[in-house]
C-alpha cells in the first residue's frame, strides 16, 4: 500500500487527541473518495488505511470503534449511501461533543482554575466553550512528544489565561485549582487509558481534594476492563541520547491503564457518572 502525504501525517500524528485524529481522518476519506468519483480502487485503498490507523494508535479505542464505523459505511453500498453514511458520521461526531459541552455546563457555575495534563481535544472543546468562567488553566509539556504545548497554544488563542510548566511541576499547582479535567483514550469496565503521568497527576489531586474530572465520548467505550491496554514507542524517538550506555533499560510507555477509583466524575455526551456509580 502506498500512502499519500495526507495519510503518512495522520498516521504520524503522535501530538494530536484522539477524537482530532479520527475527526481529521473522516474529513480526509471524505475528500478522498470525492476526487477519485467513489470508484471501487479508491474504497480498497481507504479499508487498508484504515487498517494501518488502527495499527498505528492501538491505546485509542475511538480510533478502533470509528474505523468499524467507517468500513460498514464503506461496504454499505452505492455510492450515494457512502456519501450519506459519512456525512451523518460527521454530524454524529459533532452532535456528541455538543452533548458533552452542554453536560458539562455544570462545572461552571462560577469562575474556576483548572489543571490539565496532554492535549486532549475533547478538553480544549470544553474549555474553549466555557472560557469566560475560567481564571486559569495550568497544563504542563506532556513528553516526550510536548502535545501539552499544543495545548498551551490553543489555550491562549482562546484568550483563556494560561500556566505552562513542565511535568513535574503541575503537581504543585493543584492547591489553586477547582478541578483536574482530562480526556480518556479508552475507558474500560474499571480502568481508563491515557498519557501516562495521569495516574499520578490523579491521585495527587485526590489527596488534595480537588475534584478530577475526565470526559470522553462513549465511542471510546472498550469492552474489556482497560487494565491492560497500552502502547509502547520507539526508545530512539522518545529517548534519544547517544551518550547513554547501551545497557540501560528504557521504560518508555507512554499510555497508561488508570483505575476508576481515582475518578470523581466521567462526563460523556450520555451521562454523567459519579464516583460511587463507577467504582
Amino acid at each position: 500500500m502506498k500512502l499519500t502525504p495526507e495519510e503518512k501525517r495522520i498516521l504520524s500524528d503522535n501530538r494530536s487527541g484522539s477524537s482530532e485524529i479520527l475527526l481529521s481522518s473522516v474529513k480526509y476519506i471524505q475528500r478522498y473518495l470525492e476526487y477519485r468519483s467513489f470508484r471501487q480502487q479508491a474504497k480498497d485503498h481507504i479499508v487498508l488505511f484504515l487498517d494501518a490507523l488502527v495499527t498505528s494508535f492501538p491505546a485509542m479505542a475511538i480510533i478502533k470503534n470509528g474505523s468499524g464505523k467507517l468500513e460498514k459505511i464503506l461496504r454499505s453500498g452505492g455510492n450515494k449511501s457512502v456519501v450519506d453514511g459519512i456525512t451523518s458520521f460527521l454530524k454524529e461526531l459533532e452532535m456528541i461533543d455538543n452533548r458533552i459541552i452542554e453536560n458539562c455546563r455544570v462545572l461552571f457555575k462560577h469562575k474556576v482554575s483548572i489543571v490539565t495534563y496532554s492535549n486532549s481535544g475533547l478538553v480544549k472543546k470544553v474549555l474553549g466553550c466555557y472560557r469566560k468562567m475560567i481564571k486559569r488553566v495550568y497544563v504542563s509539556e506532556s513528553r516526550p512528544d510536548c502535545e501539552g504545548r499544543k495545548m498551551a497554544d490553543h489555550l491562549d488563542k482562546m484568550n483563556i489565561p494560561v500556566t505552562y510548566c513542565i511535568d513535574m511541576a503541575l503537581p504543585t499547582f493543584l492547591s489553586k485549582a477547582d478541578y483536574v479535567i482530562t480526556g480518556a483514550d479508552g475507558v474500560g469496565r474499571t480502568h481508563f487509558v491515557n498519557k501516562t503521568g495521569t495516574g499520578v497527576l490523579l491521585q495527587l489531586a485526590g489527596l488534595n481534594k480537588v475534584k478530577r474530572i475526565v470526559v470522553f465520548e462513549s465511542l471510546k467505550r472498550l469492552k474489556n476492563t482497560g487494565k491492560s491496554v497500552k502502547r509502547n514507542i520507539s526508545a530512539k524517538k522518545t529517548m534519544r541520547n547517544k551518550r547513554l550506555p547501551c545497557i540501560i533499560d528504557f521504560d518508555n510507555s507512554i499510555f497508561e491503564s488508570i483505575p476508576l477509583e481515582y475518578v470523581d466524575f466521567l462526563i460523556s455526551e450520555k451521562s454523567i457518572e459519579s464516583n460511587k456509580n463507577i467504582r
